[in-house]
């Protein structure tokens, strides 16, 4: 649900890995990402990787 609104507020992130890439929470109650690596409304694409903070 995060997730779609993000995107409908922001619509031109975009993934900065390949969705295979991203690291998932491993528990039975909760599936979520552990981070979401997007590059930003307007940057450039590049090969850079910012981590999220914690």
């Amino acid at each position: 649900m995060a997730l779609t609104r993000l995107v409908r507020h922001v619509p031109e992130l975009r993934l900065a890995v390949d969705d295979g890439d991203l690291r998932w929470r491993e528990s039975i109650l909760i599936r979520g990402l552990l981070d979401l690596p997007v590059h930003p409304a307007g940057a450039p694409v590049d090969s850079t990787r910012v981590p999220a903070p914690r």
